[in-house]
Order: structure tokens, then sequence, then C-alpha cells
């Protein structure tokens, strides 16, 4: 992970437009962040990357939140220039996540959502040890990876700079730090768009007239919001993790 890879490919990057799998993505950590940030008192809230703010904002969610704290970072200067001109009102920093340079309990929120798997494995638990740093007593961190699933190499195979990772490992590291509120799977869309023969929901959805793509989107919405995603969350590419830092952490 280094700056000038992801400054070439965010100057090299066009965005997708909208599209229905980006509208159900944003939905999908949308409502999953909404669910969160209920649980802890309103303050600072910080994302670990800007990619979707700056460069995909069909992906973006902080927009989504009127809120005056809400605090991004990233470590190419390029996507910190493209967040900030789209979001006027952000506090951009730019810098790496495994070097947070943010004050110990500063923080009451953090978005990660698959920022941590673009290091190993072993350095995402130093992260998850900084994470517990600067949150705050009660703070709320959402944390989303890729998982090394059965189909793992049809999900990741071709995604460049992106580790799998152990659902397992992650979750004692978070144990030792949070009570883990919320482990499901997520995203079952993109999942389904993976699937063979020839990623035929993908091509089917695609050629649906706009009012009955919106339909299947309402069910896949409602669907990825019950247990299913909870019950399966062992097969699904990624996996979420909402926790709460606990009291006896300093």
């Amino acid at each position: 992970m280094n700056t000038e890879y992801w400054n070439n490919r965010a100057s090299n990057n066009k965005s997708i437009g909208e599209s229905v799998i980006s509208r159900y993505s944003s939905l999908v950590c949308l409502n999953a962040v909404v669910r969160g940030l209920s649980l802890c008192k309103i303050g600072n809230v910080l994302k670990t990357d800007l990619w979707n703010e700056g460069v995909e904002p069909e992906r973006d969610v902080l927009s989504h939140f009127d809120m005056p704290n809400l605090v991004g970072m990233d470590i190419s200067k390029l996507v910190c220039l493209k967040a900030h001109k789209r979001l006027q009102e952000l506090r951009v920093t730019q810098g790496d996540f495994r070097q947070l340079p943010f004050k110990g309990q500063s923080i009451q929120a953090i978005i990660d959502l698959s920022t941590i798997d673009h290091v190993s494995e072993s350095d995402a638990a130093r992260v998850i040890q900084d994470y517990t740093r600067i949150l705050s007593q009660d703070g709320v961190l959402f944390l989303a990876y890729a998982q090394n699933t059965p189909f793992a190499c049809m999900y990741w195979g071709n995604m460049e700079g992106v580790y799998v990772f152990n659902a397992s490992t992650i979750g004692k590291e978070l144990r030792k730090h949070f009570d883990i509120i919320e482990d499901r799977g997520l995203n079952i869309l993109p999942n389904l768009l993976l699937l063979p023969p020839k990623r035929w929901f993908s091509i089917m959805l695609w050629h649906l007239p706009r009012h009955i793509q919106n339909i299947t989107l309402r069910c896949l919405l409602f669907l990825e919001d019950s247990v299913l995603t909870k019950f399966f969350k062992g097969f699904i590419g990624m996996r979420l993790h909402i926790a709460i830092k606990r009291r006896s952490v300093t």
C-alpha cells in the first residue's frame, strides 16, 4: 500500500456511472453506518479512506450525513483533493491509516469499509490496536473486509492489492478490545453477480426495466438486513463487524 500506486489509480480511474450494483453497495453500507452511529454519542467520525468519496462517488457514504465533525483520510493526495472538492465541509487528512495522526480517545466512530484488507493480516492486527487507541470509550468501529471464504478465488481472484482475511482471526483480535454487536456477511448482490455460469444474474438484472430493478433492490436489501447474512456469513465474500469499544480498555 503506497501513495504513488493510489495516485496513479485515481488519475486513471473513470467513474463507472450510476448502476444497480453501485446504488446497492452504497445503500448497504449506509444502512449499516446509520445503525452503528445510533449507538454512540455524536462526535468526530473518521472514515479511513476516501476512494468512494473522491473517485467513485456512486458508492459514496459520507455525503449522506449532515454532520459537522466528519473526518476523512487517505494515503493518496489526489484522492484527498478529489474528495475535498466534492465534499468541501469534510475535514481531509492525507496519511497512512497504519500510522493514525489522531490523539487518544479523540474519535467517536471509525468507518473502515474495506480499507484494512489492503494490508497484511499481521498489519491489520496493529491497525485494530491503533483504532482502539483513538476511539473514545463506547466508541463504535465499522470494519468491513474481504474474507477467505470457500469461494474466495471467485470473489477476489482479480482484485489487485486486496488481502483476504480469516474472519475468526480478525474476530479474535477485535474481541480483545471490543464487544462485537453485529457480525454478518456484506453485499449479497455483488456475490450473486460473481456466480457462474457467465454471471447470469448480472446479465439478467442489467436488462430489466428500471422499476423492476428497484423492486429487486428492495428485496435484496431486505435480505441483506435479515438473518440470512448472519447465517451465511462464512460464505459471503465480504464480512462486516460493528463493534463497541469496551470501557475497560484504556
